[in-house]
């Protein structure tokens, strides 16, 4: 995926600079919703780069800066998903940066995050992998999972899309949800994938069938 530009912000206005005079800009400016996470459980994403770039006009040149790279971390909501995809036995594959909208959510940026996961033990019966897209805003997160399964000797493969949403507030408000909440809240989107992704393949002839219950562990249904 080529360098993008997420934003730009302008730091300060035009003025004038004495010969060996310096200066020192302070500046801050909040990033983007949909920035790309480059760090995920605490392990840094090295293949994807995030970073400032200053430019400043001196005259008519402009002279453009070296990229600073920066770390982003999860949001609150999306650090407790993701902490559930592992506390569930899911292991980080990769993560990447797809060009393009998905259709019927809203974006603001030109492109979406993808993370990859290997099916974690207990559900890796249906499924090979599963990909994780967040599209978050200021009230919350869309969260849509990719769940894929390739048949390598028959050559044939299936993936299907499911999404949910949760509020910022799950995370940050006086209810204060523990792990085991949203671990919780997590294998029931997960379940509903599956049922749904069960659904949509055997219209396809590939055999699937839902994971065994969790035990001793309650179900959280997605909201719609």
């Amino acid at each position: 995926f080529p360098y993008t530009t997420l934003f730009r912000s302008q730091a300060t206005g035009a003025f004038l600079l004495g010969a060996g005079e310096r200066r020192t800009i302070g500046f801050a400016t909040p990033l983007p919703w949909e920035t790309p996470i480059t760090v995920i459980n605490g392990q840094a994403l090295l293949n994807l780069a995030v970073g400032v770039r200053t430019e400043v006009a001196v005259g008519p040149e402009l002279d453009r800066g070296d990229l600073h790279g920066i770390f982003v971390h999860p949001l609150p909501v999306q650090e407790r998903i993701l902490a559930a995809f592992a506390t569930l036995g899911f292991a980080l594959r990769q993560a990447g940066v797809q060009a393009g909208r998905l259709p019927g959510v809203r974006q603001s940026l030109p492109f979406h995050q993808k993370i990859g996961f290997w099916a974690a033990p207990l559900y890796a019966g249906p499924i090979g992998e599963v990909e994780l897209t967040f599209l978050t805003d200021s009230r919350g997160v869309e969260v849509i999972l990719w769940l894929d399964r390739r048949l390598a000797l028959a050559g044939a493969g299936h993936f299907s899309i499911s999404r949910f949403w949760v509020g910022h507030d799950r995370a940050t408000g006086p209810e204060g949800e523990d792990e085991a909440t949203w671990v919780s809240l997590v294998d029931g989107w997960l379940r509903e994938a599956l049922r749904r992704h069960a659904v949509a393949a055997s219209g396809q002839g590939l055999p699937v069938a839902p994971p065994p219950p969790m035990a001793g562990r309650p179900v959280h249904h997605p909201e719609p």
